[in-house]
């Protein structure tokens, strides 16, 4: 079973932004929904959680695991954490969780052990020398390499792929989850998919992708879920904020065009022979859907703020879908109806 813990951005609501209609639904009435993106995979057993994986523990993800504790009967607590990179929206509870399990229940054994991470080494070293150095000697790495399987407890295997989200993201990764015969896929934050022809991608069971903006916007080092087609004349857009205008253009015509292969390859950690043509790589969420051809794709990490720029307006989570489903079908890629939003404390049964 999958459960997803949050499907926030790194700033879900602004400040002076509670009265938009998202804000209201997803804010005001459920504030449990705007916790940062995170799921949950959960192996169950007559009914009860035996083992219990997490991706990514940003803020308000613990506390959507105390809810989904309040409300079901059996609830497994966490054995191991998947880290997919270092940015705080995805790690800020870490010292929470890790906390929870070394206090509770009390009195803690004399010699509690230590909490499993699966991350990059790019990742651990931001995350344990910089953000929470006093966590390092509670915590048991498992150093996440690209490219290569790691089996874990609970008969998984875990196959971290490398991907670009900016210069201060080293050792990003997307991570596809095996289980006997399912695959599941989650990219975690990322610009550029660096290996995306990897086997292992190609008709999963589900996708967790990221889904910050509709319509491109490189310099957030965020894939957008469309291409900029449906703006159509990108000279009569209407301009929001937008300083230069020649620039912000040129990158919804072509938002991989600036990527360095020696920057790309410096932070992620890899060789630049080993990279692929970064111009020739998909830059938006839809064509991932139609190459990837996965049975279900969740939309995750939706904010719109970028898309103000060009005069759109952040939509709400069923305006959101309708648009992509629109928008994969302009474009022929079969079952638009398989997309959908990874709403906060949705549970996925595989089968």
């Amino acid at each position: 079973m999958l459960r997803v813990n949050g499907y926030g951005s790194a700033w879900p609501v602004l400040l002076g932004e509670e009265r938009t209609e998202r804000a209201v639904t997803n804010l005001m009435e459920e504030p449990f929904r705007m916790a940062n993106a995170s799921v949950s995979l959960i192996l169950m057993q007559e009914g009860q959680e035996v083992y219990h994986l997490l991706f990514d523990v940003g803020l308000g993800v613990v506390n959507s695991l105390l809810r989904a504790r309040v409300l079901r009967k059996s609830f497994r607590p966490i054995d191991g954490i998947v880290l997919s990179h270092s940015h705080f929206d995805h790690i800020a509870g870490l010292d929470w969780l890790v906390n929870s399990l070394r206090r509770y229940p009390f009195p803690p054994p004399p010699n509690p052990a230590r909490f499993p991470v699966y991350c990059t080494q790019g990742c651990w070293e931001i995350v344990t020398g910089q953000i929470f150095p006093w966590l390092k000697g509670f915590l048991d790495w498992k150093e996440l390499k690209y490219g290569i399987p790691q089996e874990i407890p609970g008969g998984l295997t875990l196959l971290p792929l490398p991907v670009y989200h900016g210069p201060y993201a080293p050792g990003s990764t997307m991570v596809v989850v095996k289980y006997q015969g399912y695959r599941i896929i989650l990219t975690g934050d990322f610009l550029a998919p660096l290996q995306p022809e990897h086997a292992w991608l190609y008709q999963a069971d589900c996708v967790f992708i990221d889904s910050t903006t509709r319509f491109p916007s490189p310099t957030g080092w965020h894939i957008s879920i469309s291409d900029s087609k449906s703006l159509g004349d990108l000279h009569k857009i209407t301009w929001r904020g937008v300083k230069d205008i020649e620039k912000r253009r040129a990158d919804l015509e072509a938002p991989l065009r600036f990527l360095d292969r020696a920057k790309v390859a410096k932070t992620v950690g890899v060789s630049e022979t080993s990279l692929p043509d970064l111009q020739a790589l998909p830059s938006n969420g839809l064509e991932l859907l139609g190459r990837w051809n996965p049975r279900k794709f969740y939309l995750t990490h939706y904010s719109g703020y970028e898309d103000q720029q060009l005069g759109q307006e952040i939509l709400t989570d069923p305006e959101l879908v309708r648009w992509a489903r629109k928008e994969a079908s302009a474009r022929n890629i079969p079952d638009p109806e398989r997309i959908e939003i990874a709403t906060p404390g949705l549970e996925i049964v595989l089968r």
